[in-house]
């Protein structure tokens, strides 16, 4: 979503360098964690990119991105990207893992809140 969105991949051959943004560095590096991870992915959206905090999750737009902690730990697990909202303003969620295309936040607050009930939400927005 965010190399679609206009975001350049930035190579390396270090994985770990919070710099580094590619799915797939130079030689056998592989994709960089801030790619690959949510918890890294976050920091670098925050720190490198720029996104701001989303004070409310229900007011996200297509764009913004929600991250999500499961176990309360202050430890970000999961990714999932803001793509449409509904006539009545509801965001619809997609994300890779479990596949899922536009569905509605509130279908996927209460799948997360039943299963992982110490889950704690955090959203990026762009602001340019």
């Amino acid at each position: 979503m965010y190399n679609k969105g206009g975001w350049k991949r930035t190579g390396g051959v270090n994985l770990r360098l919070d710099g580094n943004w590619d799915d797939d560095l130079s030689g056998p590096a592989g994709p960089s964690r801030t790619w690959s991870q949510a918890k890294e992915l976050y920091k670098y959206a925050k720190n490198k990119k720029g996104l701001d905090p989303l004070g409310n999750i229900w007011n996200a737009v297509p764009g913004n991105t929600y991250f999500m902690d499961w176990d309360g730990d202050n430890v970000i697990n999961h990714v999932t990207a803001v793509t449409a909202r509904t006539s009545r303003g509801t965001p619809r969620i997609s994300q890779k893992t479990a596949n899922r295309h536009n569905m509605l936040l509130t279908t996927w607050k209460a799948k997360v809140d039943g299963s992982h009930p110490k889950v704690k939400w955090y959203g990026l927005r762009r602001t340019s």
